[in-house]
């Protein structure tokens, strides 16, 4: 296969990669996908380990990201765990009516759970749900800087 062909299969993994950066997808897999074709259509560039070792770290840390920050700005805005769990379901559920689902899902999963489950208040409810949505942006922003990292260090580096 030509070395043009892996590039083009890298930059549409590159895509899909970003794309799950946004809606609750494994992104990060794509992406190191993506530098992996990359590299084999480099013959030039030889990455050693401690490339493809901070790339797994990478991969890892941006499938963690997402479910830390959803977490954290919940507990931070007074969330209980069962909330967070329906924030985390109202996310994946979101992702079937993208984009508006995104929005409002995280923030609806948790709000949900906080008021008919858990009992709370309505003021205490919209609080901690927006708490999950906070921090379920933060983690997308996260994830994208991540996705960034990677894809500049495949590109322009050659440790």
């Amino acid at each position: 296969m030509p070395d043009y062909a892996y590039h083009i299969i890298a930059t549409l993994l590159f895509i899909v990669g970003i794309v799950g950066c946004i809606i609750p997808y494994p992104g990060h897999l794509f992406i190191l996908l993506g530098c992996i074709s990359a590299s084999v259509g480099q013959p030039e560039i030889h990455h050693s380990w401690v490339f493809w070792l901070v790339m797994l770290f990478l991969m890892l840390a941006g499938a963690l990201i997402d479910n830390l920050f959803i977490a954290l700005g919940a507990k931070k805005f007074g969330c209980s765990n069962a909330a967070i769990w329906g924030s985390l379901a109202g996310a994946v559920i979101g992702c079937l009516f993208f984009p508006f689902g995104l929005l409002i899902g995280p923030f609806l999963g948790a709000f949900l759970v906080e008021y008919f489950y858990m009992k709370r208040e309505l003021k205490h409810s919209s609080k901690a749900s927006l708490g999950a949505l906070l921090g379920f942006f933060a983690g997308v922003l996260a994830k994208l800087i991540i996705a960034s990292v990677m894809i500049s260090l495949q590109y322009f580096t050659s440790f």
